[in-house]
């Protein structure tokens, strides 16, 4: 044979000629491949098979859909099918057939090589594994991969998914007022369109005040609803008893005044009253209520707990709210100043006509009392950053199929069982929890939870739980979880 002048035989030129060609040829036609018709992402760099295609669309698809809908629920796969639950009740499936991978309205086809696909799935909560598998008929090999999924609502705010999850299912009636609820996720919509948590135990817990978000070493609390557009939670617990208000017995005959602009309790739980100085039951001037509950770390104080100015020594440092330089352990910087409506009204006391609606509209409306004897304006609204549940809250925080009853009259096994708020307020039925509506026709008595669950008028220098309420600031990014007992929301 022959030599050329660089010393190949010249069939040996034709030959690396001719599969030069057809390499190049399958290389475009495998690049054409990996842009899907049903707008593909493009990968930047050129690879030999579809599987990274696969893989990052399909997490792509999934994982926006978590975000709106909510983390999967549950999974379930067989016959090349699994079927996916979010957290909102939504269905969908991902599938594999004739050489097709299918989630939607995306579909993927399969280079013609690949033969016997298969497609399984499982999950343990926190990640959701497929395993996509099949034979590649060229090479013999085995053509198996798998998509991770991390399930989680990326980038999702607290609001925007329970917003998400409330899709009305039907419509009861209390008090001749209609109300759309969700009754798969305990949702109620009230006639100023806020969506609130109803029902003996719904998804509404969440860590908060967290040593370090999202979840070392944090507080349960639960989910109030979107009030207002924000975000209200309120503790899993009370932090104690103590006087909504008290005074010297020459005001209100020791009682003290049932207006929270100036309430014993607001100084005890919001910042700006860390020098709060007032007399004790004796006349002497003590540091009391100085704002321990958002400062706790300043250790015990005095904290009013009876008429006439009781004092008792009190330390919330285990209790308060967490401060810290770091953005990841303070919750200070998670809650929003906010308006808290606390018009008054009567419940209890002859008036047994306060039903859910009707709580919602005595707050906000502009009933106060009136020529009260200690000369104090009342007010009503008030901007600060934590105070304690009202009224309606707690009204809508009942299952009315279950318990329709007017306020006062929430005394029955079935209103107690059924409201989710009633063992908080009450530390269980032990202690008389208080509420933020002041009376309308008493210049020193609140709205309370008996601890036989329906609500009254209570002197406000008693002695009764307390149980911190406030928003969150809108933003909030949830980072895991459900909502249920066992794995409450984290966020950060």
């Amino acid at each position: 044979m022959k030599l050329n002048r660089k010393g190949y035989i010249t069939i040996e030129v034709i030959v690396g000629a001719a599969l030069t060609a057809v390499i190049a040829f399958f290389l475009i036609e495998l690049t054409v491949k990996l842009v899907n018709k049903t707008d593909d992402y493009y990968a930047d760099t050129l690879v030999t098979t579809d599987k990274a295609l696969v893989i990052k669309n399909i997490k792509r698809v999934i994982e926006s859909d978590i975000s709106s809908y909510g983390i999967i629920n549950t999974l379930s796969c067989s016959d090349n099918t699994c079927s996916i639950t979010y957290a909102n009740n939504t269905e969908k499936q991902l599938l594999v057939s004739n050489k097709t991978i299918q989630y939607d309205s995306y579909t993927k086809e399969f280079n013609a090589g690949i033969d016997n696909l298969g497609l399984t799935g499982t999950s343990n909560g926190n990640y959701i594994l497929f395993k996509i598998s099949g034979d590649n008929i060229f090479t013999g090999k085995d053509y198996t991969f798998y998509v991770l999924i991390f399930n989680q609502m990326k980038n999702s705010t607290l609001a925007s998914h329970i917003s998400n999850l409330y899709i009305p299912s039907t419509t009861i009636r209390n008090n001749s007022v209609n109300y759309d609820i969700d009754a798969a996720h305990n949702l109620i919509k009230d006639p100023l369109g806020n969506i609130r948590y109803y029902g003996a135990n719904p998804n509404n817990y969440i860590y908060f005040n967290c040593a370090t978000y999202p979840d070392t070493n944090c507080e349960t609390w639960r989910i109030i609803g979107i009030i207002d557009g924000k975000m209200k939670i309120m503790r899993g617990s009370s932090i104690g008893v103590f006087s909504y208000d008290t005074s010297v017995s020459t005001i209100n005959s020791g009682y003290g005044i049932n207006e929270w602009s100036q309430a014993d309790l607001m100084k005890l739980l919001n910042p700006g009253y860390d020098d709060n100085k007032d007399l004790d039951k004796d006349g002497n001037t003590v540091t009391v209520n100085n704002g321990l509950y958002y400062n706790g770390y300043r250790g015990g104080s005095n904290c009013y707990n009876g008429a006439s100015n009781a004092t008792t020594t009190c330390n919330l440092s285990t209790v308060s709210i967490r401060k810290n330089a770091d953005d990841t352990k303070d919750s200070s910087r998670k809650i929003s100043e906010m308006k808290y409506y606390i018009g008054a009204g009567v419940v209890g006391d002859g008036d047994n006509t306060v039903y859910a609606d009707k709580s919602l509209e005595i707050e906000r409306g502009t009933t106060v009392m009136q020529n009260p004897g200690d000369g104090i304006a009342r007010t009503t609204s008030w901007t600060g950053m934590i105070a304690i549940p009202s009224a309606s809250d707690y009204a809508y925080a009942a299952d009315l199929n279950l318990c329709s009853n007017d306020l006062y009259s929430r005394t029955t096994t079935a209103c107690k069982q059924n409201n989710w708020m009633y063992n908080i307020l009450t530390d269980s039925g032990a202690h008389k929890g208080w509420l933020l509506t002041p009376s309308s026709n008493y210049d020193s008595r609140v709205w309370r939870v008996n601890t036989t669950g329906g609500v009254g008028g209570a002197t406000n220098s008693y002695a009764y739980a307390a149980v911190p309420t406030l928003y969150l600031n809108n933003g909030i990014i949830i980072v895991s979880g459900d909502g249920t007992a066992d794995n409450p929301y984290r966020i950060s």
